[in-house]
């Protein structure tokens, strides 16, 4: 009988084992696959990611090889002052964070940089080469410096684009400077791309966007400039095109035109909103804002395989009947 008994420690467990116990719950979150946890960072921007290495032994190092870099100025307040503590922070962030990639090899799905301060040019355009030799699928840059005199510009300089976005697919530029040939090499520094959106970019003169393989286009002209911007596609496989342009009252009036025999013939869906800053009316148009609306017209009739058309801006109570008439004329 005496075999039978059961001591009592082992019938009754501790209390101070049971408070241990408690005290250390079990970590499931690092049990998780390694592609749920990089679920996980993709929705975290890097300086939340690389604090993530504090949770556990096994995230010490996921971070690295997440799939996206996101460096966003926004996470830094105070940092768009120039010569202040937290743009110190957030400069030395973002060189501390795209130096630790430095060996990494994996390709990169998303790079993501978002600037409220784009004077540091060479700053950025730093970051950015460091971001594309990663070989990103998709791309967004985007600065909220409202004065285009030293901005972020694009393509970054001294970087072989053909070789860096071979794998390109997604293009998002807002707030940036587009260097002169940009639209024109496209083609050829982008060979890959499917979707390209400019959003309120600082443009030259001359703009054209060639490429064999984009299908869709989103082209925003900023609100304010001051040099009239001519717009030119060219893109066989366009299906999808999206134009907002603002024209009249100062400054040059942009103009949409497509190349010679190109009538974009695989365009299906196009959404074009025109908005007259001059809201005087039965004004007279003058005469850069009757070759903006000659150039419209011309545009339209050059989409003609179009079957989902919307067009904003284009109401005839706007202008005089001698405008229309100079218009087809």
């Amino acid at each position: 009988m005496g075999s039978l008994e059961r001591s009592p420690q082992t019938a009754f467990p501790s209390y101070k084992r049971a408070r241990v116990d408690a005290a250390a719950p079990e970590d499931r979150l690092s049990d998780l696959p390694d592609y749920l946890l990089h679920e996980i960072i993709w929705r975290l921007g890097s300086w939340q990611a690389a604090q993530t290495s504090a949770l556990s032994r096994r995230w010490r190092h996921v971070w690295r090889s997440a799939p996206c870099l996101h460096i966003d100025q926004r996470q830094f307040p105070g940092s768009d002052k120039p010569g202040s503590r937290q743009r110190a922070r957030f400069e030395d962030f973002a060189d501390g964070m795209l130096a630790s990639f430095a060996g990494v090899t994996l390709p990169l799905c998303a790079f993501r940089l978002y600037l409220l301060d784009g004077r540091s040019t060479a700053s950025s355009e730093r970051w950015i080469r460091r971001g594309l030799k990663r070989r990103p699928t998709t791309v967004n840059i985007r600065s909220s410096y409202a004065d285009h005199s030293g901005v972020v510009q694009w393509p970054p300089r001294h970087l072989n684009m053909a070789a860096v976005a071979c794998r390109l697919t997604w293009l998002r530029l807002s707030g940036v400077t587009l260097r002169d040939g940009f639209g024109e090499q496209l083609g050829a520094q982008c060979p890959v791309l499917q979707v390209l959106r400019i959003d309120s970019c600082h443009h030259q003169c001359y703009c054209a966007i060639v490429s064999p393989t984009l299908k869709s286009l989103e082209v925003i002209f900023r609100t304010r400039y001051s040099n009239p911007v001519t717009l030119a596609i060219a893109a066989p496989r366009l299906a999808f095109l999206l134009l907002r342009i603002p024209f009249g009252g100062q400054g040059g009036n942009p103009v949409i035109a497509a190349p010679e025999h190109e009538a974009l013939p695989s365009l299906v869906t196009a959404s074009i909103s025109i908005s007259d800053r001059d809201c005087r009316p039965n004004k007279r148009a003058n005469k850069t804002k009757l070759e903006f609306l000659r150039s419209m017209c011309g545009f339209l009739a050059r989409i003609s395989y179009v079957t989902n058309l919307r067009l904003e801006g284009f109401t005839p109570r706007r202008y005089t009947f001698y405008d229309l008439c100079d218009c087809v004329l």
